[in-house]
């Protein structure tokens, strides 16, 4: 059958003609060539979904064309669209549509149609595990960040803190021939301490897989850049400072060391040379992000950071609340007003054409969400994947997500409970490790286990998504910008 956009042209002249009536015909129908198609279209500003497809007959028709309240299409491809949509209309093929909450950050640096045909083809029971991993490949930073997660557990050993290279090669490999899109280089550690980083990435290149390198910066060297380029590398650097002197506070590191000038000039000469390679598509192809975390000690510079991140060249930057219990900030009266200040600053005249900054919306000492509110079973956990650096550098271990960072890295440790779905080799898929005894008894515990959760909003949009799925597996998932309170509609 044609694809959706060879017939709109076709259909919606004739609609607009009032050519085409009655019902659309269902998906069942599909063997008198009457299967349909859902397509969005955004029309003076509002969303409207158009039901395509053929008749009996085999005559092209637009069956009907329905609005959207509350909301437009944002269009594009994924990188481009990236921090412009705020839900899912997940349409299915009869044309009932529902709102579903979305987080852009989940996808990044894949795309949305891996993550739905995968979602997909688990409710079929076609096939399970991740589309997803975040690989902690090293537990060394050059970094001692005050309000870092992970910084309790990377200390306990001195020695055996990078994934040995070989097994790193042969668990990107495995992940590839099992269905695996996106690996992100994560920590745990930094992955720029991993000597053999460039050749993981280009082996993920090789494969097909998108890749992300999440970073301090402190050892991005111009070395690299040639390796980024040729993988498109989403590049994402915590710049937590505009001075060097609030940097070297927070990160924990002697004077002089790593300024935020020298990260800033390779980052740029980064920017340049993609500009060289892509051209006006640059941002599309290859986006390059900043995040910061809002702390007491560089509040007055938060302004000033996201002059700094867009000055540079920087796609977007994602301003950060400091998570749970254990680094718990506290702001003055004066450093809130202050920021309230700064961020009405930013979204006037920092962000615009070619530049993102997002925003905090919950509250700045927010230690974290009770999960089992928000969402039933844990898909942060199966759906993608954290795998670190394990109890030994020859073997990986699979936690179940990054609150649980540092568990499958301290599993030796007596005395204590393991908290990790087991450790991986080159013949052991991920799946398998979900899937075990072991696996399946920890996966059962969450969301109702868990204190907090730092994936609370990816939670909530893959568990109503996996529902729509199960419901109708052809259902559709298309980004939205909604302007108003998010609600299921259905026309019968």
């Amino acid at each position: 059958m044609p694809t959706g956009r060879d017939l709109l042209s076709h259909a919606l002249s004739e609609f607009l003609a009032g050519s085409a009536s009655g019902p659309a015909p269902t998906a069942d129908e599909g063997s008198a060539g009457a299967r349909t198609v859902a397509l969005p279209l955004t029309i003076a500003g509002r969303g409207v979904v158009a039901i395509v497809g053929r008749d009996g007959s085999g005559r092209t028709r637009c069956w009907s064309m329905l609005p959207v309240a509350d909301g437009r299409f944002v269009h594009g491809t994924d990188n481009a669209v990236f921090g412009r949509w705020d839900a899912l209309l997940a349409v299915r093929p009869s044309g009932d549509w529902t709102v579903v909450p979305g987080h852009g950050g989940e996808i990044i640096p894949g795309r949305l149609d891996d993550h739905v045909e995968r979602l997909r083809a688990v409710a079929l029971g076609e096939i399970r595990g991740p589309v997803q991993m975040d690989f902690d490949v090293s537990m060394a930073c050059p970094s001692a960040c005050s309000f870092c997660f992970s910084a309790s557990y990377r200390l306990t050993r001195k020695e055996g803190r990078i994934l040995d290279g070989d097994v790193m090669l042969a668990l990107i490999r495995r992940w590839a021939a099992d269905g695996v899109r996106v690996v992100r280089f994560d920590g745990g550690g930094d992955p720029l301490t991993h000597p053999r980083l460039p050749e993981a990435i280009s082996l993920c290149a090789e494969k097909d897989l998108r890749t992300a390198v999440l970073t301090a910066g402190d050892l991005l060297s111009d070395s690299l850049l040639p390796t980024l380029l040729a993988a498109r590398t989403y590049l994402r650097i915590s710049l937590n400072a505009a001075r060097d002197s609030t940097r070297w506070q927070l990160h924990g590191q002697r004077l002089g060391r790593f300024p935020v000038s020298s990260i800033l000039g390779v980052v740029g000469r980064l920017v340049r040379l993609r500009e060289r390679e892509f051209g006006q598509d640059a941002a599309q192809l290859m986006p390059l992000g900043a995040t910061s975390m809002i702390h007491p000690g560089n509040a007055a510079e938060t302004a000033e950071i996201a002059r700094l991140a867009r000055d540079t060249g920087f796609d977007h930057i994602s301003f950060r609340v400091v998570l749970g219990n254990d680094h718990k900030v506290h702001f003055s009266e004066d450093q809130l007003a202050s920021l309230r200040a700064q961020f009405a600053e930013i979204r006037a005249s920092v962000t615009g054409t070619g530049f993102q900054a997002f925003l905090p919306t919950r509250d700045l000492t927010d230690t974290g969400y009770v999960p089992s509110r928000f969402f039933k079973v844990c898909r942060a956990s199966t759906h993608r994947a954290v795998v670190e650096v394990g109890s030994r550098p020859d073997r990986a271990a699979v936690v179940p997500c990054g609150r649980y960072r540092g568990e499958g890295y301290r599993a030796e440790e007596p005395d204590r409970p393991r908290v990790m779905f087991g450790e991986l080799d080159a013949s052991t898929t991920v799946a398998d490790v979900h899937a075990s005894p072991h696996g399946r008894k920890l996966l059962a515990t969450f969301p109702d286990a868990c204190g907090d959760c730092i994936d609370r909003s990816a939670n909530a949009m893959l568990e109503r998504m996996s529902e729509l799925l199960r419901e109708n597996p052809g259902t559709e998932f298309h980004p939205l910008r909604t302007s108003g309170a998010v609600e299921d509609t259905s026309y019968a």
